[in-house]
């Protein structure tokens, strides 16, 4: 509920604040574990809000960056489609949140990156490389429906 609320209000900064706690919290729990315990990390939908949130605050980074609208429409700054996109990168959230991505994940960044990118060659190339990751990721899917993608 907490990191629902914060993605209404925008506040992607605090959202990212909540899930370095809670996986704080989750490294002390896993180092009483035993052998045979589960270890636990940030739940992949708290994880997939805050990869919406940075996808849908691209603009708002752009222009608080920028400190000007006219710059961000010429020359957009993604940067948070690009923080999306490296969290997928292999083993990124789970080093980072204890999380491993799962098809909304993959899809959330898709989607922001068709969506976010005017540059043709540059969108294929981002879209290339989630896919890739996608690919590689044994959480996802077989390799045989994959390569039908």
């Amino acid at each position: 509920a907490l990191i629902n609320n914060l993605r209404r209000a925008g506040n992607v900064h605090c959202m990212k604040q909540v899930l370095e706690m809670i996986t704080k919290c989750c490294e002390n729990r896993n180092k009483n574990l035993n052998a045979t315990e589960e270890q636990v990390g940030v739940d992949v939908v708290a994880f997939n809000s805050y990869l919406a949130a940075l996808c849908e605050s691209t603009s708002t980074f752009s222009q608080l960056k920028n400190n000007k609208a006219s710059d961000t429409c010429n020359n957009p700054n993604r940067t948070g489609i690009d923080i999306a996109m490296n969290l997928l990168h292999p083993n990124q959230s789970y080093e980072l949140y204890m999380v491993k991505p799962d098809a909304y994940s993959y899809n959330t960044v898709l989607d922001a990156i068709a969506s976010g990118v005017p540059n043709k060659d540059e969108r294929m190339e981002m879209v290339t490389t989630v896919r890739e990751w996608m690919k590689n990721d044994p959480n996802i899917m077989s390799k045989k429906r994959m390569s039908s993608l």
